[in-house]
């Protein structure tokens, strides 16, 4: 599978299962924040192309 596919897969998991509602772990930044800085870590992108990634609004 894919890389991409599979992370695809896991943000709508994760989405479904609700689990962006709450901090990620003893760091100050939501689950939304950290998935944001994970795609931004793997490449440099705009703010349009990061909410395109993660399917959320800018």
């Amino acid at each position: 599978m894919k890389d991409s596919l599979l992370r695809q897969y896991s943000r709508q998991m994760v989405r479904l299962l609700g689990m962006l509602d709450k901090q990620c772990g003893m760091l100050h930044v939501t689950p939304v924040q950290a998935h944001a800085l994970g795609e931004i870590r793997l490449q440099p992108m705009s703010v349009n192309q990061l909410s395109e990634q993660l399917v959320v609004d800018k």
